[in-house]
């Protein structure tokens, strides 16, 4: 680090800011040095540990207490054979499940009437946000109000703190939680790395939020090859039926869909793709949850339909309907 006006000498520190297992942002001084005007320093600490529950980095270099402009150069961190923790986030590192293995599924069916018609509605891409009138939370009172349960795939990037009320709502209402990725890219373009961190940086925020350690991925585009199922190390859900909310679906073409499948019985057991980003699928929801229930139908969850159905789900196994 260089400054070039100024004081004859300042003070100049490198610290990390990371958020800890309990979600507090902490700040950790990792090295200092007192520098002349003009002049090189380095700033520079071989033993310092990340620690073990850090996640979200930043590796920050700042004065003591003056606004001097200053210049950095050949930044860098490495790891040490031996060291404790290498020098990246857990989300990078992190390795996936094996695929093929048994996923845990935990889900209470307790509630759930077996010789009743079900099918599992999800939405993707939240959270949206908190207020009432909001699209998420009428999704979510539409479907907990008449007695079901939906799976609601976020966006990882998206969460902050006007919103990730959304997602401790949709939990304690009885949805279920699941991975919509970090920043929603096609996962079959991505390296097993970047999958890998696509996938843990966006279940680190959920696991923060919700205490949950493992949850269902809805791959973005429902775009799935055999790289993404090795390394997703959870069951990946797509759909049968689609709503086309996406595409423009008016709430009559979403409401009128789904009162066919139940019409011929094609709906029965099936994933449903919707999202929670639009007015016109809120609207819908409004309309098809109590009518669903009122015919007999269950909105259950993802993980609830398949233990009610006595199938068991698998890492990396691609899942869109109970056969």
């Amino acid at each position: 680090v260089m400054y070039k006006k100024g004081d004859a000498s300042d003070t100049f520190y490198m610290k990390l800011q990371y958020t800890d297992s309990t979600g507090s942002v902490q700040y950790a001084p990792v090295a200092e040095g007192k520098a002349a005007k003009g002049k090189w320093i380095k700033l520079e600490n071989k033993s310092y540990v990340i620690p073990e529950d850090a996640s979200d980095m930043q590796l920050y270099v700042e004065t003591s207490g003056t606004t001097n402009d200053f210049y950095i150069d050949n930044a860098s961190a490495s790891g040490k054979k031996g060291a404790a923790k290498p020098a990246s986030k857990p989300a990078e590192t992190k390795p996936a499940a094996k695929q093929g293995e048994k996923w845990i599924n935990d889900a209470d069916i307790s509630w759930i009437d077996l010789e009743k018609p079900m099918v599992a509605i999800c939405f993707d891409d939240g959270p949206v946000g908190t207020s009432e009138k909001s699209s998420s939370i009428r999704i979510q009172n539409a479907i907990a109000d008449n007695g079901g349960h939906a799976t609601f795939f976020y966006w990882g990037g998206r969460i902050n703190g006007n919103n990730e009320g959304e997602i401790t709502r949709a939990k304690e209402l009885g949805h279920e939680i699941a991975n919509h990725t970090n920043t929603h890219p096609d996962l079959t373009k991505l390296t097993p790395e970047g999958i890998q961190k696509e996938i843990n940086t966006s279940a680190d925020k959920l696991t923060k939020l919700t205490g949950q350690k493992s949850f269902l991925i809805r791959p973005p585009y429902l775009a799935v090859n055999d790289s993404v199922k090795k390394n997703a190390g959870a069951p990946l859900i797509t759909c049968a039926v689609d709503s086309q909310d996406w595409n423009n679906a008016t709430t009559e073409q979403i409401i009128d869909k789904i009162k066919k499948g139940m019409a011929d019985g094609s709906l029965d057991n099936c994933v449903v793709l919707m999202h929670e980003t639009y007015d016109t699928t809120a609207e819908a929801m409004e309309y098809l949850a109590p009518y669903m229930k009122k015919e007999g139908w269950q909105i259950v969850t993802v993980s609830e339909l398949y233990k009610a159905n006595g199938k068991d789900m698998y890492n990396g196994t691609v899942y869109s309907k109970v056969s």
